[in-house]
């Protein structure tokens, strides 16, 4: 680089005209100068305090001074801006849009003037002037969390009220005045109102329902009529004193209350009672054309006089508990005609008695009646049959429609030590004999015994024979019951834990659960090895191969094997018998014992086949191989035949009903 030169200085204060570099210029100290410019528009000047930056030909665009931060341009930070004392700015904005700006005209700050959302968010935000609180003025919508209080007038075009999810008779709007409440509206729509409400229109209401001056007096107008009500404490529908609906007028109501008239009471219609409980009184002379009670009853403080110019007609009996004194033309009682003096010579007993016999013959009915004497008064009466029925039932015999019936749930029991139910002499069912149930059907024939041991089916040509167009479900016996030769029943071993019992027939299971049988032979010279038996073919040997296994094709167990040895036993020898299985994914030459058998054979034994039974543990699962095998403890003959029956119990119930892998 021969146009390189080395400057060396030395001293505090060393100086040069001028610099030009083509690289960096650092220091590990301070670079003092007047201006660093880069090129002739832009640099820094440094003058006094003040520190300024030029970009262009513009002038200044930043200036740093004692005062403060002059920015002619627009400030841009990826970061925050933060100032501990004022900031003064004409217009703020947000990402490119206005979101304060000042309006000069109204003195007053517009937020959001470019069409932002308008929002406000702070702890707590004042709004004042120089002179005092400013007011707040808003075109949209102001939303809050929190309370709106204000200490003076809220004044609104509209003002609307929503909460959503208020609970029934909650609040929605109050208005209190020294801390009472004036004026409620909750979210059922209920009002409650401190005072008196006055209306210049109508007052309207869903129910229609107006308190009187006190809270024992309401009127509710409803569309079927007006209710004149004195307590409505007890609910709507108490002590109606007053109706007054399109039918007519009630005065009295459901309370019977008395109706007082002090004047005169005029009725274009008939005036009816159909209560026999209050008391009806007329004063003075009252002419009535035509009378409808159950009862009515003339009452004076003198004799008290009843003139009918008509005739008197009664459904029932005319008593007087005084002394008649007038006349009458003919009486007629029950169809017999008495005048004045045959009846009081009837009374006295000089005429003659009624001989029943020489009444007419006629049908009796229900509502008919019967003529009895009273045990009070030694009089006699008549008495409706439907009454004497009701009178006669008593326990088990009720009145079904005026006609005895026996009431079977007043009956708990019946007993009888000669008790039959049936429908004739020969279709009946027998409880005469103790601890013992027959069924007859048909004459002579006794067909069915229910008694303690069980239900014994014995007449008739299918004698013994149980039909069904249904099921029959056997007990899930925890134990086999005592009488089983012959018997079918069901046994599980377990009730709780058993979920496929099983139905045997003296001992033998019959489905889901069945025996079969697995046969087998060869010619072997046993010797002392272990020796597999071979189940599918005729070739033994001394490890398990295909020979012998059997792949299960459901659950099972192994429950017997029945071996003859073909031929002449030198010794006395204890033969081991094995069951063994292999799990699927398992090596077929390496199988698990799941039960294993020991059985003696004395030298005498010869051509003697022998059965072990297997215990509970040899079981099989499906897809698993099974195995058998035999073993001598000495050697007691050369080759011989040996014939080998296995009997399996398959449970069909977990045979496969889709294709499966066993893995």
């Amino acid at each position: 680089m021969p146009n390189w030169k080395k400057v060396v200085t030395s001293g505090s204060n060393a100086h040069l005209n001028q610099i030009t570099a083509s690289g960096n210029i650092s220091s590990s100290g301070k670079i003092t100068a007047t201006n660093f410019i880069a090129d002739d528009d832009t640099g820094y000047h440094f003058s006094g305090d003040n520190v300024r930056l030029l970009a262009g030909t513009g002038g200044d665009n930043l200036h740093i001074n004692g005062g403060g931060l002059l920015a002619e341009g627009s400030i841009t930070a990826s970061g925050d801006i933060s100032a501990s004392g004022d900031v003064f700015t004409n217009q703020l904005s947000v990402q490119g849009n206005t979101a304060v700006s000042y309006h000069a005209g109204s003195n007053s700050l517009l937020f959001s003037e470019t069409g932002l959302g308008t929002g406000i968010k702070g702890s707590s935000i004042s709004f004042t002037a120089a002179s005092g609180p400013a007011p707040i003025s808003s075109v949209g919508h102001i939303t809050a969390s929190g309370n709106i209080s204000s200490s003076g007038e809220l004044q609104a075009t509209e003002l609307h009220l929503v909460k959503t999810g208020a609970t029934s008779n909650e609040k929605l709007l109050t208005v209190t005045e020294d801390g009472n409440e004036r004026f409620a509206v909750d979210e059922d729509g209920d009002v409650t109102l401190d005072g008196n409400l006055t209306a210049g229109g109508n007052v309207i209401s869903s129910n229609g329902i107006f308190k009187g001056p006190d809270a024992d007096s309401s009127i509710q107008i409803l569309d079927s009529g007006i209710f004149i009500r004195s307590n409505p404490s007890d609910g709507l529908d108490t002590q109606t004193v007053a109706k007054f609906l399109n039918t007519g007028i009630d005065i009295g109501g459901s309370e019977e209350a008395p109706v007082t008239i002090n004047t005169n009471l005029t009725a274009s219609n008939n005036i009816s009672a159909s209560s026999t409980t209050g008391t009806h009184t007329f004063g003075g002379q009252t002419t009535v054309n035509q009378i409808t009670a159950s009862a009515f009853q003339f009452v004076g403080s003198g004799d008290a006089e009843l003139e009918v110019q008509g005739h008197i007609t009664a459904s029932g009996n005319i008593s007087a508990s005084f002394t008649s004194t007038g006349s009458f033309g003919t009486l007629n009682l029950e169809g017999t005609n008495f005048s004045s003096a045959s009846l009081a010579s009837a009374i006295a007993g000089g005429g003659s008695s009624t001989d029943l016999n020489g009444l007419s013959a006629g049908s009796i009915a229900v509502g008919d009646s019967i003529a009895f004497i009273d045990a009070d008064d030694n009089s006699s009466k008549k008495e409706a049959l439907a009454d004497v029925v009701t009178l006669l039932a008593g326990d088990g015999i009720q009145n079904a429609g005026n006609k005895f019936a026996i009431n079977t749930s007043d009956i708990s029991s019946i007993l009888n030590t000669s008790l039959t139910i049936g429908r004739d002499g020969d279709n009946l069912i027998n409880f005469a004999t103790d601890n013992q149930i027959e069924f007859q059907v048909g004459a002579g024939n006794t067909d069915m015994i229910l008694d303690t041991n069980g239900l014994n089916i014995t007449a008739g040509v299918n004698s013994g024979s149980i039909y069904v167009s249904g099921s029959i479900e056997f007990s899930p016996n925890d134990f086999k019951p005592e009488v089983s030769a012959s018997t079918l029943y069901n046994f599980s071993g377990t009730r709780a834990g058993t979920t496929n019992p099983t139905l045997e027939y003296n001992g033998i299971p019959i489905g889901p659960k069945q025996y079969e049988m697995i046969t087998g032979a060869m010619a072997d010279d046993i010797g002392t090895s272990k020796i597999y038996l071979p189940m599918n073919n005729n070739f033994e040997g001394t490890f398990a191969s295909d020979e012998q296994g059997i792949v299960a094709p459901c659950s099972g167990s192994a429950k017997t094997l029945t071996v003859r040895p073909g031929g002449t036993l030198s010794a006395d020898v204890v033969y081991t018998i094995t069951f063994e299985t292999v799990s699927a994914g398992g090596s077929t030459a390496s199988p698990t014992v799941k039960d294993s058998q020991q059985i003696t054979l004395a030298n005498a034994n010869d051509n003697d086949p022998f059965t072990v039974t297997f215990d509970s543990d040899a079981v099989v699962a499906p897809g698993q191989v099974m195995y058998w095998s035999i073993q001598g403890d000495v050697d007691v003959s050369s080759t011989l035949n040996y014939y080998f029956t296995a009997v399996m119990e398959w449970d069909y119930s977990t045979l496969p009903t889709s294709n499966t892998i066993y893995s």
